[in-house]
């Protein structure tokens, strides 16, 4: 029998690592990320709603007349937007939570589109 000389990663000298990375790591070995990323999606969901009931609900009233979020065009944008982020939310928690393998195209869309939802809240 050959003795394969291995390095400091553990991989044979001469082959990549890669693929010891790769296969050591399945989905049905980490159930709590499974339950805590769809939770972690919700979160967001319920702020966004919070925020568009809190601006739905808000006016002022002062000696110069009344205001509310439809008269000012920055208000109802902001409205529209967390209802477009809230239900981004609550389909990628959805996706999320189905009892099925991610793609690594899954993941960078899930990381895209969740870079969007950051750039549009600030």
């Amino acid at each position: 029998m050959e003795k394969i000389e291995k390095g400091n990663n553990g991989a044979p000298i001469g082959q990549s690592p890669l693929p010891m990375l790769q296969g050591s790591r399945d989905e049905d070995d980490m159930p709590a990320v499974r339950t805590a990323e769809p939770l972690a999606r919700l979160v967001p969901m319920a702020l966004c709603v919070a925020a568009l009931v809190v601006m739905l609900k808000n006016s002022e009233t002062n000696d110069f007349g009344s205001l509310s979020y439809s008269d000012l065009g920055a208000f109802r944008y902001l409205v529209h937007a967390n209802g477009i982020c809230a239900g981004y939310s609550l389909l990628s928690a959805i996706i999320a939570a189905m009892p099925r393998r991610f793609t690594m195209s899954q993941a960078w869309t899930f990381f895209f589109l969740d870079q969007i939802g950051v750039k549009k809240e600030s």
